[in-house]
């Protein structure tokens, strides 16, 4: 019996030092600050706790462009909010001239029916927009050169063509 439990205990030994050199030979050596974090806070009447959250969020030593801090506030009654506002943090900056889209995908109707799109630049005349659906076979196949009783054009959205 006592042999039997020897030959366990050396199994088991002999398990643990084969798992120990498998994690070695899989170690991955991770860096911190490759992973992009999101943090929730929910917030209700926390007045008190806000300079220390304040405080706390600043001393992170985690790269400031790798994590998002997002604020919920759960209809406070007192002043949690203006607190949190009037700090001065590192709230992110944006160019809004990076925001509006130069390109903009642009509907065709034919008789209120959506037939395709056009690929145009921004505020894109009219006229232009006739001349690229006439070039564009899908789209001109409708037309068959009938006549245009209406066109209803809504810039940077669509055109509908009455036929």
């Amino acid at each position: 019996m006592i042999l039997f439990i020897e030959v366990i205990f050396v199994f088991y030994v002999l398990m643990i030092f084969l798992f120990m050199i498998g994690w070695q030979k899989n170690k991955i050596e991770l860096s911190p600050s490759i992973y992009r974090v999101s943090v929730v806070i929910a917030i209700r009447n926390e007045q008190d706790n806000i300079k220390r959250l304040i405080k706390n969020l600043k001393s992170q030593d985690y790269d400031r462009d790798l994590y998002d801090v997002i604020i919920i506030d759960d209809h406070s009654e007192d002043n949690s909010w203006d607190l949190l506002y009037n700090e001065k943090l590192d709230w992110p900056t944006y160019d809004e001239k990076l925001l509006i889209e130069k390109i903009i995908p642009f509907v065709i109707q034919i008789n209120g029916k959506k037939r395709g799109t056009l690929e145009v630049n921004m505020n894109v005349l009219e006229e232009e927009i006739l001349k690229k659906i006439n070039q564009d076979k899908k789209l001109k196949k409708y037309l068959n050169e009938k006549e245009i009783k209406k066109k209803i054009f809504i810039p940077n959205k669509l055109m509908n063509i009455i036929i």
